[in-house]
């Protein structure tokens, strides 16, 4: 085959290797010609040292985790068994690395959303009954007292008596808004409600102009208060479409997809960012997972890059980096780099995580020791004299946070979407030794909640 007298002496071996190197050439040319857009993955990706410690495991499989006032964490839904109905509910003392069942809900819900409530009570809607089909509506919404531990139904109530108003929880997204109402927007009726937890009143509301999808809509509140949302519609119906809802005028506003995404696939909103802008999960026509973040100001999406996890979700740390995972694969997002670096995964796969306190990650048997650097240790703070803010550390926590709930809390800082963590305004808190403490460091906010790092040299 390779008679000419040139290339005789060479040995097939290496002929093998130069043909191999040119079809793998050949390979990424065609790639490369068939996307929009080839992104390599970046230089700085690597596995980091190891930050994951064991906890305590739970005595049953936990359902959606909470963080409440007090730091600690609630799990509705709670199970020991298969086919067991799902009403129990547990909680999570991170100090004492143990859970303890509570009184549990009036209804067995499946898949039902928890919201905390700017008075600091639990918020429970949706979910299926615990029957063949999983279709029939749990029950009317109910709320978490923390104080009593007792649970209380909220009629349903409003000038509209239709039974849309029983069953527009199932198959829902469902957001929290800055003026303490619920936006529901219902996949069975196509169509959206507000709920005031408070009073049980719901009436409907202007719902997006091309859908509310059919598989999963995604949505997250943006820094100005307005919901960025994601139909995701999937076999039938119109295309998936993102639009942005206005509390205040109670309207919707187109917004344009990005180009290079695969549409046929579901398409995921993981967090809003510190500097404003909305982070995104998508997958690209030649499947590969991509992250990409949407400016509000300029209803634009930038900032393409490769992410390495499945997940569809992600938790803001103290550091102001976005952190992902799924068993085989962890990976943290810099906002100053714009791009993904894998870490240590957890030994055991868990579909549930909640930022704790402390500042760390805790998935129920494991926990994400957050590193804040070379720092001294200080004494931790056990109790905080405000009604407003979560925060409960772990003695000798290197960094410690303080979240604040409540509504349009962006007048301490500016409501502009553009504005960046340092136009926040400090504020003191008071321990339970009375001891006042500026918390200066703000790594993200929203309109209901704003989350401080404790500086390292407050007295002890």
């Amino acid at each position: 085959m390779f008679s000419s007298p040139r290339i005789a002496h060479i040995p097939r071996r290496f002929v093998i290797r130069i043909l191999a190197m040119a079809l793998s050439v050949t390979f990424i040319a065609l790639e490369f010609a068939f996307s929009t857009s080839i992104i390599q993955p970046p230089a700085s990706a690597q596995s980091l040292g190891a930050r994951w410690v064991s906890a305590n495991v739970p005595p049953f499989s936990l359902g959606a985790m909470t963080r409440l006032l007090d730091g600690k964490v609630i799990s509705v839904g709670v199970t020991t068994q298969l086919n067991e109905q799902i009403r129990r509910v547990a909680i999570y003392d991170p100090l004492a690395d143990s859970w303890r069942e509570t009184t549990p809900m009036n209804y067995h819900r499946n898949n039902a959303t928890s919201i905390l409530l700017f008075d600091g009570r639990l918020l429970v809607v949706g979910g299926t009954k615990d029957e063949p089909s999983f279709q029939l509506p749990a029950g009317p919404p109910e709320i978490f007292v923390p104080s009593t531990e007792k649970w209380t139904e909220v009629q349903v109530q409003g000038s509209d008596t239709s039974p849309e108003f029983v069953n527009m929880w199932t198959r829902s997204n469902i957001n929290y808004l800055p003026n303490g109402k619920v936006l529901v927007l219902s996949q069975i009726y196509n169509r959206a409600y507000l709920f005031d937890p408070m009073t049980g009143d719901a009436k409907q509301t202007s719902s997006p102009q091309t859908g509310i999808g059919n598989s999963f809509p995604s949505s997250t509140i943006l820094r100005d208060g307005r919901i960025l949302f994601l139909s995701n519609s999937f076999m039938v119906g119109p295309p998936t479409s993102a639009e942005i809802y206005d509390p205040e005028t109670e309207s919707w506003s187109m917004v344009d997809l990005p180009t290079s995404v695969d549409k046929t696939l579901p398409l995921r909103l993981a967090a809003t960012l510190p500097d404003g802008k909305a982070l995104g999960f998508f997958n690209t026509p030649i499947k590969q997972r991509v992250s990409l973040t949407f400016d509000p100001v300029a209803k634009s999406w930038g900032d393409i890059t490769i992410r390495y996890s499945d997940t569809n979700s992600a938790l803001t740390l103290p550091t102001g980096e976005l952190f992902a995972f799924q068993y085989n694969v962890a990976e943290i997002y810099s906002t100053t780099s714009k791009s993904w670096r894998t870490v240590n995964s957890p030994t055991q796969f868990r579909f549930n995580s909640v930022l704790l306190a402390s500042g760390q990650v805790y998935i129920g048997n494991e926990i994400y020791g957050v590193d804040f650097g070379s720092l001294t240790p200080r004494p931790s703070l056990t109790e905080v004299n405000t009604s407003a803010a979560s925060f409960r550390v772990e003695p000798l926590a290197r960094g410690s946070i303080v979240s604040l709930f409540g509504s349009n809390l962006m007048g301490m800082g500016g409501s502009s979407s553009s504005a960046v963590a340092s136009d926040i305004t400090p504020f003191n808190i008071i321990d339970g030794n009375g001891n006042v403490h500026q918390v200066i460091r703000v790594f993200t906010n929203t309109p209901n909640q704003i989350n401080y790092l404790m500086s390292y040299d407050v007295p002890a």
